[in-house]
């Protein structure tokens, strides 16, 4: 298969640069040197702000040393390379919790299972825990420090059962 792309950086003289194949990267996501390459790229760059979908497949309950020593630096001392970082998981148990406690704010969408919400117990306090597995479908919490709040994206529904924007 072709190449899809290659990282738009400049390499040290001697590395090659990671070829990214569409079928692969659209199926498994990213493979982990090229994560950990991209995470190289930012602290590099400097003053952006990294969004990780699926985050528990680069970040997951091993040490983060261990996994991505880029990714380790920029979730430990992020704000000094002025890079803000949005980790985004469907399995909160199953993410790095360094991640969790370097976080100043979680977001968190409706949660029923037991060892997700029992990681939301332990960082949000088990009121706010609670709450998430109360969430109605298009609601979500926030929690920033000791303060939660629910919120809903606004949608309403007619009598009909279809939404109204």
């Amino acid at each position: 298969m072709a190449a899809y792309g290659y990282i738009g950086y400049k390499l040290p003289i001697g590395e090659e640069r990671p070829q990214i194949n569409r079928e692969v990267a659209r199926t498994y996501g990213i493979n982990k040197s090229v994560f950990n390459l991209i995470c190289r790229i930012l602290l590099d760059t400097q003053n952006v702000f990294f969004v990780v979908d699926e985050c528990d497949k680069y970040a997951d309950n091993t040490p983060l040393q261990y996994q991505s020593e880029y990714f380790d630096t920029i979730i430990e001392q992020g704000k000094h390379y002025g890079i803000g970082v949005i980790a985004i998981t469907r399995r909160l148990a199953n993410l790095n919790k360094t991640i969790l406690g370097e976080s100043n704010q979680i977001v968190s969408f409706f949660q029923w299972l037991p060892h997700d919400v029992a990681v939301l117990n332990k960082y949000i306090g088990e009121h706010n825990a609670d709450l998430c597995k109360r969430l109605k479908p298009f609601e979500y919490l926030a929690v920033k420090g000791d303060k939660c709040q629910v919120f809903s994206s606004g949608a309403k529904f007619n009598e009909k059962g279809g939404t109204i924007c």
